[in-house]
């Protein structure tokens, strides 16, 4: 599927060639990357405008408050496993809701994990 960036004329649909823009010219792919972010929004249905434009402002945020480019992948992945997790608990209540169970009851038991606990001796040498 090929996206039209509106500003610029420029079709893309190719991931090299993009990746190659934002290694040359990253003021360029900036301004590719929000057109296209801002044309996907445009396009959304018009209930679902405003939440895609609060997402985006979150995560631009995340990327101009972050360190370096993989504290902000970090930070962004974390958000949408969050939001993941969240939507898998509402997902929870409603069957359980609909099925007239109780949410714990239908909510799969987190994985057990036991590990042997080893002692460590101090010694005088540690300390360096």
């Amino acid at each position: 599927m090929s996206k039209h960036s509106p500003f610029s004329g420029e079709t893309f649909h190719d991931y090299d060639l993009l990746s190659q823009i934002a290694k040359t010219d990253e003021k360029r792919f900036e301004k590719i990357r929000q057109d296209l972010i801002d044309e996907f929004i445009s396009s959304a249905p018009d209930d679902k405008k405003v939440m895609l434009a609060r997402t985006q402002w979150k995560i631009d945020q995340i990327r101009q408050l972050s360190k370096n480019p993989v504290d902000a992948y970090l930070k962004i992945s974390s958000l949408m496993w969050d939001s993941l997790i969240e939507l898998s608990d509402k997902q929870i209540k409603l069957v359980a809701t609909i099925s007239g169970e109780s949410d714990t009851t239908i909510k799969p038991d987190a994985p057990q994990r036991a590990a042997t606990i080893l002692p460590f001796r101090h010694t005088e040498n540690s300390e360096k």
